[in-house]
């Protein structure tokens, strides 16, 4: 696959990214996509009402889904991670985050789903990005690499924590200062 080449370039001031169009803004991802969204938006549903459900199984290393699972949402919206259509999600557990698991969840029965509570969930703002880009982000080496540099816990437990999707964008080894905060 390739790429358009843009005819002028700026420094990203993020040491991983390097230079980027001079078009392009440079924004934190809490500033692009809402983490790990309320399960008040589906409280108002029956609780027999049927939805997809996601064990870790079911996601691939390459952004598939098995959406051959479904049970009541009375059933899951407690226990477990909730997304719906076009949110973009990611394992944050060893080795699975490592490996890549991860996609855009698309054709979720009632456009509702829940799952593994090993999932971070990250839904696209449309006036900011798509869910493609988003989903190629959490996809990428340097955000996996990054992402393993910051997990935490022991005995083959070890996580991403949500500030570290909070704040990708510059390099989160060391704190903004400065303007770069506000991104």
């Amino acid at each position: 696959m390739s790429f358009p080449q843009y005819p002028e370039h700026k420094d990203s001031g993020v040491e991983w990214l390097g230079e980027v169009p001079v078009h392009w803004q440079i924004k934190r991802m809490r500033f692009i996509a809402t983490l790990n969204p309320s399960k008040s938006e589906v409280r108002h549903l029956p609780d027999t009402r049927e939805v997809s459900f996601i064990p870790m199984e079911a996601v691939g290393e390459e952004g598939s889904l098995d959406l051959t699972q479904s049970r009541p949402i009375g059933d899951v919206i407690d226990g477990y991670t909730y997304f719906s259509e076009g949110d973009v999600t990611f394992a944050k557990i060893t080795p699975c985050f490592e490996n890549g698991k991860g996609a855009i969840m698309r054709g979720l029965r009632e456009e509702v789903g829940f799952g593994t509570t090993e999932l971070t969930v990250a839904r696209p703002n449309a006036t900011q990005v798509t869910g493609q880009y988003l989903y190629r982000v959490i996809s990428s080496r340097p955000f996996r690499e990054l992402g393993e540099s910051h997990m935490y816990g022991a005995g083959g437990q070890k996580r991403v924590p949500d500030d570290f999707l909070r704040n990708f964008v510059s390099d989160p080894r060391t704190p903004s200062v400065g303007p770069e905060s506000d991104r």
